[in-house]
């Protein structure tokens, strides 16, 4: 990015500040309602939460396109395997961590019945029907895409800007998104702020050694996909189920 200018810090207090604590605080609100939601209140969520996610996509996009700046360096073109031993190697450890992390919450009849309390207490808008498994889809994409394009494209770059795009700067640009994103699902409990933040790590850093989102998304992409399977076949159904 070159010199950052006006329109684009209003975007980068929106995108770290404004929109962070908002979520924060609505997330709050929503888990202190009593019951669970209904297929149509989760239909209804997921589709404004997407609509807003595009809406400041397509803004981003915008202000990119206005200032001239190319679209490979908001990430918008196939990665670079100038580091490939890097990339593959935190690829590698992240989706095995991931993957030990999912089998331990179900492997056993009391992790699952913890992972059930868990899921049903602080992401009570998870998919545990197949309508709302095929609903959620347009959330996993939309995450996929925007969030890349927003927290990951848009904000490094402006972070990067700012620190300067040293080493130092760079490991400010990749931890400061993905601190606030991760704190802003407090309301999920730390458990999760701890997983998100590492997540929102992992996926800033293949940004930064690829110079593209498409890993990134493929991944966030996948672990949502794999997140939304697991409510579906575990949440909403009976331990014994299973």
């Amino acid at each position: 990015m070159n010199e950052p200018g006006l329109i684009d810090h209003l975007l980068a207090l929106l995108l770290g500040v404004i929109i962070p604590a908002q979520s924060l605080f609505r997330g709050d609100s929503v888990m202190e309602e009593e019951g669970a939601f209904t297929s149509e209140e989760k239909f209804a969520i997921y589709k404004i939460n997407s609509f807003s996610q595009w809406v400041l996509t397509l803004l981003v996009l915008a202000v990119w396109w206005l200032k001239e700046r190319p679209m490979s360096a908001l990430g918008l073109h196939l990665p670079d395997w100038a580091h490939t031993a890097w990339v593959l190697l935190l690829i590698g450890s992240f989706v095995a961590a991931f993957l030990f992390d999912s089998f331990q919450q179900i492997n056993s009849p009391e992790s699952l019945r913890e992972t059930r309390e868990e899921w049903k207490t602080h992401t009570p808008f998870m998919p545990v029907t197949g309508a709302e498994f095929r609903q959620f889809l347009l959330v996993v994409v939309t995450a996929a895409v925007c969030e890349e394009i927003l927290f990951r494209g848009f904000l490094i770059n402006y972070l990067a800007a700012v620190f300067e795009p040293t080493g130092t700067g760079l490991v400010f640009a990749v931890m400061l998104p993905s601190v606030v994103f991760a704190v802003s699902h407090l309301y999920q409990g730390w458990e999760s702020v701890a997983k998100i933040a590492v997540l929102s790590v992992v996926f800033g850093s293949l940004f930064v050694l690829t110079g593209s989102l498409l890993l990134p998304a493929i991944l966030h992409f996948l672990v949502n996909l794999t997140s939304a399977g697991l409510s579906w076949r575990f949440v909403g159904r009976e331990p014994e189920e299973s």
